[in-house]
């Protein structure tokens, strides 16, 4: 009965895609989905090629958690998202795109300040602030606290990685920032970490039922292209 029903939503999906694919007037549409500490941070930079690469598809944008936007991948609600590795839904399929190396973030006058690079290993017992749950870069950041030896400051919970950096700023404590979250340092210090495994990997994910796989690769050249022009590895499948 499982096997049946899966069946059966995938082919609900596939009816999906080929409805939702299309705009009033037979423009294409894509619905594409982001999280929210990526979103504001590589959307200035894709969205204008993608408008130049693709000019008659209509581009929809959805930020939310990496939870919701793998369920609305599910129901057929979102026709790909950019969500960080690993993901293990079974119905999903997708390219590994480009990684992002965490900065560690202190305010301008802290000691550690004027460091450009700092090793893992000197992180050990600094306290760092952290996002509340549901964020995945909570769970990255905590993976990366238990390999240094840095430690979750207890009583607070960062709702935004904008309200992490104000913290900074005000000279609260420090914080994990990806590198593209660094572009505005006025009031803080973002130190590079030497150690390749301080880094978060980037997918292109969508349903295994997609019939429009080439549009889905052609996304993934122009996200991977995105991702060079900001300064960021590409992964080998990119």
């Amino acid at each position: 009965m499982l096997a049946h029903a899966r069946r059966a939503l995938a082919e609900i999906g596939h009816i999906r895609d080929i409805s939702a694919s299309r705009a009033k007037g037979g423009a294409q549409r894509l619905r594409l989905g982001v999280f929210p500490t990526l979103g504001p941070y590589f959307l200035p930079c894709l969205v204008p090629a993608f408008v130049a690469r693709f000019p008659r598809t209509e581009l929809i944008l959805q930020e939310a958690k990496s939870s919701q936007l793998i369920r609305q991948l599910v129901d057929g609600q979102l026709d790909a998202a950019l969500l960080a590795l690993p993901v293990t839904e079974p119905g999903l399929t997708g390219l590994s795109l480009f990684s992002e190396p965490f900065r560690l973030a202190v305010p301008a006058a802290h000691p550690l300040a004027g460091r450009r690079r700092i090793s893992a290993a000197e992180m050990s017992g600094q306290r760092l602030m952290l996002l509340e749950s549901g964020h995945c870069l909570r769970d990255q950041a905590l993976d990366l606290c238990r390999i240094s030896g840095a430690e979750e400051v207890d009583d607070f919970r960062g709702t935004s990685l904008e309200t992490l950096r104000q913290m900074v700023i005000a000279g609260m404590g420090m914080t994990l920032l990806p590198r593209l979250a660094c572009t505005s340092t006025d009031g803080l210090s973002c130190i590079a970490i030497a150690d390749p495994g301080f880094v978060r990997r980037i997918g292109l994910f969508w349903r295994k039922s997609n019939s429009r796989i080439e549009v889905m690769n052609s996304l993934g050249g122009l996200i991977a292209d995105a991702a060079r022009g900001q300064g960021l590895r590409l992964d080998e499948t990119a």
